[in-house]
This record gives C-alpha cells, structure tokens and sequence, in this order.
C-alpha cells in the first residue's frame, strides 16, 4: 500500500512521519475515504513482506458531450417553480430562511399565497423522486435542507472532510495494533523493524489508540484501539475487520 491511499484523520493534525517525494499532486488525489480493505492490505503487506494483488483500475463512464449537455440546458423551461427551487438551492448569503416576500420580489406576478403552493407541489415533486432533500418552513421563511433519514451521510461526509490524512507510518502501526489487540511496544518495534514508539504516543493522544498496563508483572503498556478507530473506519465493533487469508498465513 502506498501513501497516496492513507485515510485521512482530524484537523488538529498529527505531524508523525511524512510521506516521501515531493509528488504534490499525487498526495492531493490521496484524500479517498477511509477503507477497511486498504488497512487489512497493510497489515498483511507487513506479516508477510509481499505486496497485496494490485486492483484493475475502473473503466471510464460514459457520459454526454459537453454539446449534448449544454443542449439539454436550454431545453430546460424557466416556471416560476424552478426559479423558486433556484432560489433555494443557492440560499440566503446569511443562511437565514427565505421568506415569501423576498420570493414575490424575484418571480413577478407570484403572490405570497402563491408561494406557499410552489413550495408543497416543489416537496412533492421531491416526494415522488424520492430524493434525500426538501423544502422546510422555518420561523415563516423557507429552507431546502437533507432529509433526517440522509442527515447521517452529511455528517459523515464533513467528518472525511475535516480529517488530515495519516502517514503511511501511521497507518502502519494502526494496521498492526488493530489485528493484534493488547501488543506491545516492542512487538510493534519487530514487525516494522523500526522503532514505533513516537507514532504510537501520538495514535494515543488522538485517541485513535488507546493504552493500558498488562495485568502480569513486567507491567509493560499494551495498545489497544480506541473508539474513535471505529468511528473512522464506520465499524460497529472490532470485529468487523476484514480478514483475509493473508493473516492466516503468520498463524
């Protein structure tokens, strides 16, 4: 695995270990969500010293032509219902609710009565299209927003976006700890053949890791993953790791 596909952590940022090369445009495209596949394929890369198969890369899709596009723009019919939708769509520039006068500023000849019925044939219409938007009355204005059911897919999207991207040493030492709960430093240090101590102080304090002492004398700290680990990688548990027939090998 290399460093353009490591996920991505938080805003208070992890300075850790850096990736090599100077590539800047190969580690802006590295910002893809977080993939439990990736991190199973480090971990096993690791315990067995050979890199996981490579994935064919995806097929181009097929779209329109940029003539065929712009075509189907000026077909499009201006109604005060989408001029309305438009509205919407782009919002207030304080992000206050749209109020029926303001409309009947824009569409000429709209009443405010008239806009109230815009907006329950608009919901509708969104009703029919199941789509995850509509049209809320707030405080007597109008405001498009999610749905409920989508509002956990926004909250998700803007974790991915607040999140800095980890190291690739990171990610390693992520990959070990997480198949292999209660390990210690030193283990860590023999699977990377490198110490690992740094990077695991810094997984801890962002709680992406967690530690605690080891019952039987020497009592020597044993890292764990934390919950926070989950909540990046949306698991419910630590059991809903990939497992490959790659660990099975270093059994």
């Amino acid at each position: 695995m290399t460093a353009d596909q490591t996920p991505m952590e938080d805003p208070h940022g992890m300075p850790g270990e850096l990736p090599k090369g100077d590539d800047r445009g190969q580690q802006q495209a590295s910002h893809d969500d977080l993939s439990l596949q990736e991190l199973s394929d480090v971990y096993a890369e690791l315990i067995n010293d050979e890199p996981p198969a490579a994935r064919p890369p995806a097929a181009p899709a097929a779209g329109p032509s940029v003539v065929e596009e712009q075509a189907a723009i000026d077909r499009q019919e201006i109604t005060p219902s989408s001029i309305l939708e438009a509205i919407l769509f782009v919002g207030h520039p304080e992000n206050k609710p749209l109020m029926p006068r303001d409309v009947t500023r824009v569409i000429r000849g709209v009443t405010v009565e008239e806009v109230e019925q815009l907006v329950e044939g608009l919901n509708e219409s969104y009703q029919r299209d199941s789509t995850p938007y509509e049209i809320t009355c707030i405080e007597g204005g109008y405001v498009m927003q999610l749905r409920e059911e989508a509002l956990q897919l926004r909250e998700n999207f803007y974790n991915k976006i607040k999140q800095k991207r980890l190291s690739q040493a990171a990610i390693d030492v992520l990959a070990i700890v997480a198949y292999n709960q209660g390990i210690m430093q030193e283990d860590v240090n023999r699977l990377r053949d490198r110490s690992s101590g740094a990077i695991l102080s810094q997984l801890v304090r962002r709680k992406i890791l967690r530690v605690q002492q080891a019952d039987e004398k020497p009592r020597k700290p044993q890292y764990f993953t934390g919950d926070r680990f989950l909540d990046l990688f949306g698991l419910e548990s630590i059991d809903d790791l990939p497992q490959t027939h790659d660990l099975e090998k270093s059994a």
